[in-house]
C-alpha cells in the first residue's frame, strides 16, 4: 500500500545535500533508507535478546550507577521499548537523562521541537512525557524516513496527525500532534508559536550559517532552549563549531555547564569504556523577555 508521509519526504531527498555540513557529506548511506536497523551516523535501533540486553545492563550500570535504573524516565522508555522489542542503549540513556534533567524546569510546554533528533528518541521521549503536546521535529529528511518507520511501528500517531510540511497550510489542524519538517521548510514556523525547542549532540554537525538561523527562530518565538553538544568539533571539511560560538544572545540562562551524562561510553569490544571525544557542554537559556 503506497505510504503518503514516506513520498513526501522522499521528494525532499533532492534539496538534502544543500543543508549538508561536511560531515554529512562525508556518510556513506546505506541504499536501503528504509532499513531502522542500519547504522548511519545519527543513533542506532537494536532488538533486544537475552545477551544483548544483559550486555547493555551490565555497562550501564557501570557507568551511572544503580540509580539510572530507578528514574521515573528509564521505567517509563523500557517499558515502552519492551512492548516493541527495542534495546535501551546509549542514545536511549542520553534521553532518560535529558528528560529527567528537563523536569520541573520547562513546565507542560504545549509544543515541543526537537532539532536533529534520532532513530526518533527524542519524539518517542516528548511523546511518552508530554503527551499532550504537539511536536515538531526538525531533521534531514533521510532521518525524518528512518524516524517516520519506527514511530509508525509504534503506532503512537496515527497517519492523519503526522503532517509533511511543505508549506503553512500543513502546520494548521487541531488534529495533527507530529510535524515533520526538512530543514529548507524551517521557515514556514517563523509564524507559529513553539514553547520549547531542544538539540542534541547535531549541532555539532551542521553548518553555522543554518545554527543561526534556528536560533532566529528560537528566540522569535520566545522560546525555552535546552542544548547539549560537544564543545566543540572539527569537522571532516575543516569547520570547527564551538558551543560558544552559537549566537545565544540575550537570554536568560536557566542551566550552563558540562554536561555530567554525556562523559563516557561503551562499547563490546576493547577498550569497552572510554571518554567521548571532547567534553560536552549543556544550557538551558529562556528568551522569554517577560
Amino acid at each position: 500500500m503506497e505510504d503518503k508521509i514516506i513520498n513526501k519526504l522522499r521528494y525532499s531527498l533532492k534539496d538534502s545535500h544543500k543543508y549538508k555540513s561536511s560531515y554529512w557529506k562525508n556518510l556513506r548511506y546505506s541504499e536501503d533508507l528504509d532499513d531502522i536497523y542500519g547504522h548511519f551516523g545519527f543513533g542506532t535501533f537494536e532488538k533486544k535478546t537475552l545477551i544483548r540486553n544483559l550486555a547493555h545492563t551490565f555497562f550501564q550500570y557501570l557507568i551511572y550507577g544503580k540509580n539510572l535504573f530507578k528514574m521515573s524516565e528509564f521505567k517509563i522508555l523500557k517499558n515502552f521499548y519492551d512492548k516493541f522489542n527495542r534495546q535501551i542503549d546509549i542514545d536511549s540513556i542520553k534521553h532518560v537523562f535529558t528528560f529527567n534533567f528537563l523536569k520541573n524546569k520547562i513546565g507542560n510546554p504545549q509544543s515541543i521541537s526537537v532539532i536533529g533528533d534520532g532513530k526518533a528518541n527524542f519524539v518517542t521521549c516528548s511523546y511518552l512525557n508530554y503527551p499532550h503536546s504537539k511536536i515538531f521535529s526538525i531533521n534531514l529528511p533521510e532521518v525524518l524516513i528512518h524516524d517516520y518507520l519506527i514511530l509508525k511501528e509504534y503506532r503512537i500517531f496515527r497517519e492523519d496527525e503526522i503532517s509533511v510540511v511543505t508549506n503553512e497550510k500543513d502546520l494548521e489542524g487541531s488534529q495533527k500532534k507530529l510535524f515533520l519538517i526538512s530543514p529548507d521548510k524551517v521557515d514556514l514556523l517563523q509564524n507559529i508559536k513553539v514553547d520549547f525547542y531542544a538539540n542534541l549532540c547535531s549541532f555539532q554537525e551542521i553548518k553555522y550559517e543554518d545554527i543561526i538561523k534556528y536560533f532566529e527562530i528560537i528566540k522569535k518565538h520566545k522560546a525555552l532552549f535546552y542544548c547539549c553538544n560537544r564543545r566543540s568539533k572539527i569537522l571532516p571539511g575543516g569547520e570547527n563549531i564551538v558551543f560558544q560560538d552559537y549566537p545565544w544572545g540575550k537570554g536568560k540562562n536557566i542551566v550552563e555547564g558540562q554536561c555530567e551524562w554525556i562523559k563516557k561510553i561503551y562499547f563490546f569490544r576493547p577498550p569497552f569504556i572510554k571518554s567521548y571525544d571532547g567534553p560536552h557542554d549543556h544550557k538551558l537559556i529562556s528568551y522569554n523577555d517577560r
